[in-house]
């Protein structure tokens, strides 16, 4: 996949989703501070039975009026949690980004090493490895073969350290992107 693809889909990080939720979550607190603002109106009813006295309905109608200064306080309170889960959810996108580009320069770069390892590295010392071979039957020095082999294994181990770390990296990645739960 390409580095556009997983910075897109960077969007489905469980750690981003929550902080998304909080920033929602402040700022419905931050209407309902808006809302505690205004007069809230209001109409009540009531029926009452009482033994020995005739029955009753009473009906109300009237206005709750807020206290300024305490829904002033509750507003700034509400906008300032909503600058600082803002701010917070930019910081975790931007960590998650500047992650989410250096595992995909590793993987990018433990691949490229492989390929080089394997295109390359092993097809000369399998050669060596061949000639080394060959000379023992004419009676060469086995030490050279040996030491040819050796290369080969330290090759191969190589090859094997790069794939993991493309794998790693890879893993990473899938990580980042909410692929691993």
């Amino acid at each position: 996949h390409s580095l556009a693809y997983y910075l897109r889909k960077k969007r489905d990080n469980p750690t981003l989703k929550k902080h998304k939720a909080s920033t929602k979550k402040a700022h419905i607190k931050s209407r309902l501070a808006e809302l505690k603002r205004l007069p809230d109106p209001f109409v009540r009813f009531s029926y009452s039975n009482r033994a020995g006295y005739d029955d009753f309905v009473s009906i109300s109608a009237g206005v709750s009026l807020p206290i300024y200064g305490r829904e002033e306080v509750d507003m700034q309170i509400a906008k300032r949690e909503i600058l600082v889960q803002k701010s917070r959810f930019i910081d975790l996108s931007n960590l998650i980004s500047s992650k989410i580009k250096e595992e995909y320069t590793r993987a990018k770069e433990a691949k490229k090493i492989y390929d080089i390892l394997k295109k390359q590295s092993m097809p000369l010392v399998k050669h060596m490895s061949d000639l080394s071979a060959s000379s023992i039957e004419n009676g060469a020095d086995l030490l050279t073969f040996t030491a040819t082999i050796q290369k080969k294994l330290e090759l191969q181990d190589q090859m094997a350290i790069q794939r993991a770390n493309f794998n790693r990296s890879v893993a990473q990645l899938e990580y980042l992107t909410g692929g691993f739960r």
